[in-house]
């Protein structure tokens, strides 16, 4: 495996933990949002830090939860109205 590869590779697994780590603290703030008695959340997300893909996996967890997404995408920001 080439160098440029490898470097391209980590960059993506690094990327991917800090994906997963951001999804599992937005599940926790609408949990916590949700059980003090509200009914939305807005949230701005980078599009510079994640790609479009991890993005759409996220809108899709959301939405198979029974949430209610709105996303607004222009170039720089992703900005996310949940309901429930």
């Amino acid at each position: 495996m080439n160098l440029a590869k490898h470097l391209r590779n980590v960059a993506k697994d690094a990327n991917e933990v800090s994906f997963r780590k951001y999804r599992t603290a937005m599940y926790e703030k609408l949990k916590k949002r949700a059980s003090e008695g509200y009914r939305h959340m807005s949230v701005k997300v980078d599009s510079d830090f994640f790609t479009a893909k991890q993005l759409d996996r996220l809108q899709n967890g959301l939405e198979s939860q029974g949430f209610k997404i709105t996303v607004s995408r222009n170039a720089y920001v992703d900005k996310v109205f949940i309901e429930w």
